[in-house]
């Protein structure tokens, strides 16, 4: 069975959010070392960018999940694919993703902290 559409509709502007904390992220190393952010070091900018942004996709998916859940129509639509295509439920899929952002925070974060201090 196909994933229901509304999936793809509530993750999807999350990802997109991600971005927004991406641009964040370097225009804020970039107003510390008082440089415009196209004077960013190619190399800066990939170690703050990528790793915020792979931080960002386990938690734009738990926040999703919190919002389909939260909305009764939603999780509604949720329960039903859960039950016909032998998914986890939401507990059991809150704590892979939970997971996921641990080993994800303990790989970025020490590469955003050298992207920054270089």
């Amino acid at each position: 069975m196909r994933r229901p559409r509304i999936y793809l509709a509530v993750i999807l502007p999350l990802l997109l959010l991600g971005v927004v904390f991406v641009y964040l992220a370097v225009s804020t190393y970039a107003a510390s070392h008082d440089v415009p952010i196209r004077a960013v070091p190619d190399l800066n900018g990939i170690l703050i960018a990528l790793p915020i942004f792979f931080l960002w996709i386990p938690m734009a998916l738990l926040l999703a999940n919190f919002i389909i859940r939260a909305a009764p129509p939603l999780r509604r639509i949720a329960e039903s694919y859960v039950a016909s295509a032998d998914r986890p439920d939401f507990a059991t899929s809150q704590r892979q993703l939970a997971k996921g952002l641990l080993w994800s925070t303990v790989v970025c974060i020490p590469l955003i902290a050298v992207g920054w201090s270089i």
